[in-house]
């Protein structure tokens, strides 16, 4: 059914590309498209964007097959679009983060020596972000970990980072809270840390829906790590699984863990043996797993 699924999306947007260039003929491209990456059908997504951007170069196609691209690691046919629409739009505060971002990503999986190379305009992007959009999350997100990944001698380090976790406090209490317990425990300053998550439950309430995948994983984790609020953070690890995409920076496997384990603290034997078993599947540390096993077959 969802192979049957993905094939009609597939072609509706073919005919919808031959049907002319009216502005409802371009939504319902674009809806098509939407639709088969929110269904992860990226292959599918990409092949009828390609096809579309060489009809119709427009600005909107070309940020969708960028994302297409970014979602599945793509990262050098994603650059040079998302290059293009920072050019083209420079007072755009997405456009800047999403190329630095992906900058990010590439500077992951090359030499140290080309990372280098790349490490200036990573920074120039999410500082640019941050600067055109005062409430833009992941930009000072996105700087944070640039300075943690820098090595002092070129400008990186915690201190760094301090501003932009006070930056965030002030867009988001949860996000700034979880920014401060994540320096702090970078410092091993446990008691700080605590402190600034025990916080950090006391605005989850207030904060609404979850629009950064990333935050569901920290909420869902931070549940487990303290063994409270477990429904919550049930929640928001099946939200963060059911969207996650390589651009979320977290592997898959960890949710499923934090997952085992809050359903353990809510004695329900059977979905924590479910969840623990997928993580072990996805081949997470032994120690960790075992661990937690041992306590799900004692319930």
């Amino acid at each position: 059914m969802a192979m049957r699924s993905s094939r009609w999306f597939f072609w509706v947007g073919v005919l919808v590309l031959f049907s002319g260039t009216t502005l409802r003929a371009q939504k319902e491209l674009l809806d098509s498209a939407k639709t088969l990456l929110a269904n992860k059908k990226y292959k599918n997504a990409e092949l009828l964007l390609e096809k579309a951007y060489d009809l119709k170069k427009s600005d909107r196609l070309k940020d969708l097959l960028a994302d297409t691209y970014a979602f599945q690691a793509k990262w050098d046919s994603a650059l040079p679009l998302y290059r293009a629409l920072q050019e083209d739009f420079p007072e755009n505060a997405e456009y800047h983060f999403k190329y630095g971002g992906a900058l990010g990503r590439k500077a992951q999986n090359v030499s140290r020596l080309k990372a280098l190379t790349l490490i200036g305009s990573i920074k120039r992007g999410f500082l640019q972000a941050a600067k055109l959009d005062s409430q833009h999350i992941d930009a000072r997100w996105g700087l944070i970990e640039y300075y943690l990944a820098i090595p002092g001698f070129l400008g990186g380090g915690i201190k760094k980072c301090e501003p932009y976790a006070e930056e965030l406090l002030a867009i988001s209490p949860v996000e700034g809270y979880f920014a401060q317990a994540y320096l702090y425990e970078l410092k091993e300053e446990k008691d700080k840390a605590t402190k600034a998550y025990l916080k950090m439950f006391q605005h989850l309430d207030d904060h609404g829906t979850v629009e950064r995948n990333q935050l569901n994983f920290l909420i869902g984790k931070a549940c487990s790590e303290f063994e409270r609020e477990e429904n919550k953070g049930i929640n928001a690890l099946k939200a963060f699984i059911k969207r996650h995409s390589v651009k979320d920076g977290v592997p898959v496997s960890l949710a499923y863990y934090h997952l085992a384990k809050l359903y353990r603290l809510k004695k329900d034997r059977k979905e924590a043996s479910f969840w623990i078993g997928k993580a072990a599947s996805a081949q997470l540390d032994n120690k960790l797993l075992n661990e937690e096993k041992a306590k799900i077959h004692s319930l």
